[in-house]
């Protein structure tokens, strides 16, 4: 929700800690580099170590029409990179918000689309990481023989600048087809997660990297930065 007030423009989302849910987790990591434990929110005491972690997107097809009866703008469409109608959802209501407050400036998006449109097919994530897979060897179980591979997937994160955010980009392989799929995931402390004025700066940014997943992500984001100048 948003005010026109300068000092009370935020945006509050309801984020179910308690609840069982597929786009979001808690969970909690000792060290920087650690991964993040899960944890069972309603038997564990929340420390300043918990963190929120928020598969976010950014549109939905108008072919899903439980998800896309839930966007505030389902009257700005476009056609994605895999051929569906689709709007802005999630983040990219976020970003039209803002957009209509003043926070994020009309030059800032056009900063944005000139770089997105300067990547060449070899800057993508998609592109650059690949899933590493050990090679094999023999172990014994119970008298059974197993053979033993391990594989690993590549994360990278990213701290907003000037926020308690930062953005995990996990590479896995495709669930439908062939290639590997870049998922991105907003991590924050559990005591945050209201967005004011001055995070205008931090929708960008989380847009930046979802532009910089792979080819199909640039198009859609391009597509999102043109509807919410219009």
């Amino acid at each position: 929700m948003w005010s026109e007030d300068e000092f009370a423009k935020q945006i509050s989302v309801r984020v179910p800690l308690t609840e069982p849910s597929g786009k979001f987790r808690v969970k909690v990591r000792e060290a920087v580099n650690e991964d993040g434990r899960l944890v069972a929110t309603r038997q564990e005491a929340f420390t300043q170590n918990h963190y929120v972690e928020w598969q976010i997107g950014y549109d939905v097809a108008k072919s899903e029409r439980e998800k896309f009866g839930l966007t505030s703008l389902d009257r700005l469409l476009f056609i994605g990179a895999n051929g569906k109608t689709k709007a802005p959802s999630e983040l990219g209501e976020f970003l039209h918000c803002f957009v209509k407050m003043g926070v994020v400036k009309r030059a800032e998006l056009g900063e944005l689309q000139n770089f997105l449109t300067s990547l060449s097919s070899g800057d993508f994530i998609a592109e650059r990481f690949r899933i590493l897979r050990a090679s094999e060897t023999m172990v014994n179980l119970l008298e059974m023989s197993f053979e033993l591979g391990e594989v690993r997937y590549p994360i990278l994160v990213y701290k907003i600048p000037k926020t308690e955010f930062w953005v995990e980009v996990v590479v896995r392989e495709r669930q439908r087809a062939l290639g590997v799929q870049p998922m991105l995931y907003v991590c924050f402390p559990v005591a945050s997660l209201v967005l004011n004025a001055n995070d205008g700066g931090f929708v960008l940014e989380v847009f930046k990297i979802f532009g910089l997943l792979s080819a199909a992500h640039r198009h859609d984001v391009l597509e999102i930065l043109r509807l919410v100048q219009a």
